[in-house]
């Protein structure tokens, strides 16, 4: 759509929230693939974590 825009100058803090949330976009497209289909590159099981799924979560399975 920014490309249809007419020709205003953008002000910084227009330019400042327009790239964080695309910045943000990106960020939590990454991770819910990360989580829901593994990681995009191979990493050898010596250097996977643990534990599945967010860092700050604790498994339901998991004794204290």
């Amino acid at each position: 759509f920014r490309i249809d825009e007419k020709a205003e100058k953008w002000d910084l803090p227009r330019v400042a929230v327009d790239a964080l949330g695309a910045a943000m976009l990106v960020t939590i497209i990454l991770d819910l693939w990360r989580i829901f289909l593994g990681p995009i590159i191979p990493i050898p099981e010596s250097r996977r974590c643990g534990q599945p799924g967010l860092a700050w979560f604790h498994a339901q399975n998991e004794s204290v």
